[in-house]
C-alpha cells in the first residue's frame, strides 16, 4: 500500500534473479518464500483498506468507470 512495501517487494524480486538457477535452488526458494509472504501481506492491506477506500471515494462514478475499464481491457481492444 505504500512505496516502501513496493520497493521491498521489488528488491526481493531482483535479489532472486541470480539465485534462479539449478545450482542455487535453496537460495531461490528462500527468497521466493519471502517474496510470497510480502505480497500476501501487501495484498491483504490493499483488499481490506485501499480498495474499500477507493470505492468510497469514487461513489457514484464507480459504475461508469468500471464499464469504461472493461471496454478498454476487453480482448477486442488489444
Amino acid at each position: 500500500m505504500n512505496a516502501y512495501e513496493h520497493g521491498q517487494m521489488r528488491r526481493c524480486s531482483i535479489s532472486s534473479r541470480p539465485a534462479a538457477t539449478a545450482a542455487h535452488k535453496e537460495a531461490y526458494a528462500g527468497v521466493a518464500e519471502t517474496l510470497l509472504m510480502l505480497m500476501q501481506q501487501h495484498n491483504m492491506k490493499e483488499e481490506n483498506i485501499l480498495y474499500p477506500m477507493c470505492d468510497q471515494m469514487l461513489g457514484s462514478q464507480r459504475s461508469p468507470l468500471r464499464q469504461r475499464s472493461r471496454r478498454y481491457w476487453s480482448p477486442r481492444h488489444a
